[in-house]
């Protein structure tokens, strides 16, 4: 039974003169009864979804249903293929000279690394420390961390080079094998 109901039970079983005056208690507990909110300390309140996240999903749906109907339509899906493809030759041609200079066969003995120098000093290619480091990776006195790879910018990458006062790994790993499995002694 709640407040309401006991008070006018107490009052029906009481002389009059009381009954009055616990006709305005009824009242009010009922009063606020109403006034407070609904308990949320349920298991599953923590997993309410935030405005923000909410606006995320809405943005993302939304892209994805751009997408799909550009899908759909021919002349939007040829315009978009065309876009892509005048970006991905823009980024072609602004590494060509580098591409080149990497593939490019020393057999007449000139090293690349002068050429490299001069398409740096150009600005076509960026080194370790033209690139911009990221502020928040940074730990201990470290700059930070470069988001690009920097390895694919450097005159040598795809040429392999190694330097002539560096031992051959596999012929040292030969003799070593041939002389632990009983092979030709030199």
């Amino acid at each position: 039974m709640g407040a309401p109901s006991v008070s006018l039970l107490l009052a029906s079983l009481l002389p009059a003169s009381l009954a009055l005056q616990l006709q305005p208690l009824a009242r009010t507990t009922s009063a606020v009864a109403c006034r407070h909110s609904a308990v949320r300390c349920g298991l599953f309140d923590m997993f309410q979804e935030s405005e923000e996240s909410k606006r995320a999903k809405d943005e993302a749906f939304k892209a994805q249903q751009a997408m799909l109907a550009r899908r759909r339509d021919p002349e939007a899906m040829a315009k978009y293929e065309a876009d892509v493809a005048e970006r991905r030759s823009e980024i072609a041609q602004k590494g060509s000279e580098l591409i080149e200079l990497q593939l490019r066969d020393n057999k007449d003995g000139e090293d690349g690394l002068e050429a490299w120098k001069q398409l740096k000093a150009e600005g076509k290619v960026l080194s370790s420390d033209d690139m911009e480091r990221d502020a928040d990776s940074a730990r201990m006195g470290s700059e930070g961390l470069i988001a690009q790879r920097i390895d694919t910018n450097l005159p040598y990458t795809d040429q392999g080079y190694v330097a002539d006062d560096q031992p051959d790994f596999m012929e040292e790993a030969s003799k070593a094998f041939g002389k632990l499995f009983g092979g030709k002694k030199e």
